[in-house]
């Protein structure tokens, strides 16, 4: 099976205080619920412009899925250059002289994060590496204090092709103001953009539809000429 990283698109946002926001969701419905998840920004206003603050995204590629949380400090000099990493769980450190930092490196001993930020955090760019040689791309935003980032990973399958041959592949989304900017791999590789109308999100590039149902999501695309199904959890 071929796979390939893909083309993303990516901004970034940083986290607000944890105070309502019309961000905010209501936990209605039957649908899973991430307990464990904000439901409003937790990033603080005084990173809002600024390269500080927390970054939420997702990493989807050559069988590499995921989420990322990363936080930069506002108090970061160069000689304590420390900001936290978290990849599916697993912390990694940043390691840059610059203050404020505008080139953020993280690593660990798996994986390397280059990311550039523009003056107020927005992300001009995101490489990912591993150590084991995987290929992934990152897409990335930056919460803000009013503007809350939330993480859905999730898996797209074909209904059967004219050769009887399925394909499945992962399907992971950022979704922020409204916005949604996502990717997928497998067989066929792409980047989606989107938008969520209440309950309802529709997708570009493929074309495609969801309903949301509390934190889950579910709905159909097309891919390969062939209609697929997806489904995707909030994560972060």
């Amino acid at each position: 099976m071929y796979r390939q990283s893909m083309g993303l698109l990516l901004t970034l946002v940083l986290f607000a205080s944890a105070c309502p926001s019309e961000d905010s969701k209501e936990t209605t419905g039957n649908g899973y619920k991430c307990t464990g998840c904000d439901q409003a920004p937790t990033a603080l206003a005084g990173d809002d412009n600024l390269p500080s603050g927390r970054y939420k995204g997702v990493i989807l590629g050559d069988g590499v899925t995921g989420n990322i949380e990363a936080y930069i400090p506002a108090d970061q000099t160069a000689a304590d250059p420390i900001a936290s990493l978290t990849i599916n769980g697993e912390g990694s450190y940043i390691n840059n002289g610059a203050q404020p930092a505008t080139a953020p490196r993280f690593y660990s001993a798996k994986v390397t994060l280059l990311m550039g930020l523009g003056a107020t955090g927005e992300v001009s760019s995101a490489t990912l590496t591993f150590a084991d040689g995987k290929q992934a791309i990152a897409i990335v935003r930056k919460e803000l204090s009013t503007s809350l980032v939330e993480i859905f990973e999730g898996t797209w399958t074909t209904t059967s092709l004219t050769d009887g041959a399925v394909q499945t592949g992962n399907w992971n989304y950022v979704l922020q103001g409204g916005i949604v900017y996502g990717g997928y791999d497998g067989d066929d590789n792409g980047s989606v953009t989107g938008t969520e109308l209440l309950t309802i999100i529709t997708l570009t590039a493929p074309v495609g539809t969801g309903t949301r149902d509390n934190d889950e999501v579910t709905g159909t695309l097309t891919v390969s000429g062939a209609t697929s199904t997806w489904t995707g959890k909030r994560t972060l």
